[in-house]
């Protein structure tokens, strides 16, 4: 359905050994360096792709809705949703990107503030995960436990950035950390001092 794919100036994927997990599986990653004003789309993706915007503008359309990019912004395409992407025309941008599927990946995004209104949002924070993809050598098969435990660390970090976890006092913080330590703990002897 793609009107134009010959957008790309520069790019890599890499394989994944597909795993099947059942709730967050990867299939694929890679970044992509797009040409000036090069565009793709509409098009329909099979899988759901999260994007970070290393570097440069580009503005990314779903829903009649378009996003205007640039670094460190991501952005989610979902299965079988009509998008438009296109790269700046004086500074075109670069991207890396992971495709993805499992049965809880709605409740996981919905959680971290991706919903039927929200495909886009600012997250400094991430650029460091994101960037290693251009690191790895051309045709390097990358590890399917690795980028699945990619996927959680950006999903914990979107969690605590759109949820932060909020305490009505100090007290309620002491209380809800000691439950943390026991729970993670209780195998072992615990001490009101460990606790402490």
């Amino acid at each position: 359905m793609a009107l134009c794919s010959n957008d790309i100036q520069n790019m890599c994927s890499f394989l994944v050994k597909n795993m099947h997990f059942n709730d967050l599986n990867p299939i694929k990653c890679g970044w992509h360096k797009r040409k000036p004003g090069g565009f793709w789309g509409p098009s329909v993706h099979t899988y759901y792709n999260l994007h970070y915007v290393l570097s440069g503008k580009g503005e990314y359309t779903v829903k009649g809705k378009t996003y205007k990019l640039e670094k460190n912004h991501l952005f989610l395409i979902k299965p079988d949703m009509i998008i438009k992407q296109q790269a700046d025309k004086e500074d075109p941008w670069v991207y890396s990107w992971i495709s993805f599927e499992g049965s809880e990946v709605e409740s996981l995004f919905s959680m971290c503030g991706f919903d039927d209104d929200i495909y886009a949002m600012y997250c400094p924070e991430l650029y460091g995960l994101f960037d290693e993809f251009r690191h790895i050598p051309a045709g390097k098969e990358v590890s399917a436990l690795s980028l699945n435990a990619k996927l959680y660390a950006i999903l914990e970090r979107l969690l605590v950035q759109n949820k932060p976890q909020k305490y009505d006092n100090s007290v309620s913080q002491y209380c809800i950390k000691a439950a943390d330590y026991i729970q993670a703990n209780y195998q072992t002897h615990i001490t009101i001092d460990g606790i402490a």
